[in-house]
């Protein structure tokens, strides 16, 4: 697989992500099997951290979209790297700290599988 097609597709799963996070937190939260409470407040500060999560995961969907069209390959391997230990540190909270201790239901394992 070119590392072109690779850049675009993590760009493509980074950026929807982000787009569901900022746009409908809630409806994402419950995809992924997390609860979101009955308080007000905790709704609040639940979708605050959604949506912040959201806002940073454009960075590593723009991040691929500018690298796809990088003509050096120094640049691109650096950038490649970079993505790679990203998706490796969200395997591992993903995996290690939301699905293993069953904090996120049956549906956590599509973000699993995204990183």
């Amino acid at each position: 697989m070119k590392l072109r097609i690779l850049f675009f597709v993590h760009m493509v799963v980074m950026l929807i992500l982000a787009a569901g996070l900022l746009l409908a937190p809630k409806t994402i939260i419950n995809l992924f099997g997390l609860t979101v409470g009955t308080t007000a407040s905790f709704n609040a500060s639940m979708n605050l951290v959604a949506q912040l999560l959201g806002a940073t995961l454009v960075v590593p969907g723009l991040l691929s979209w500018f690298a796809g069209t990088m003509e050096e390959a120094g640049a691109r391997r650096s950038v490649a790297i970079t993505l790679l230990i990203f998706n490796i540190i969200g395997f591992g909270v993903s995996f290690f700290v939301g699905m293993l201790p069953k904090v996120m239901a049956a549906g956590g394992w599509i973000l699993v599988g995204l990183f």
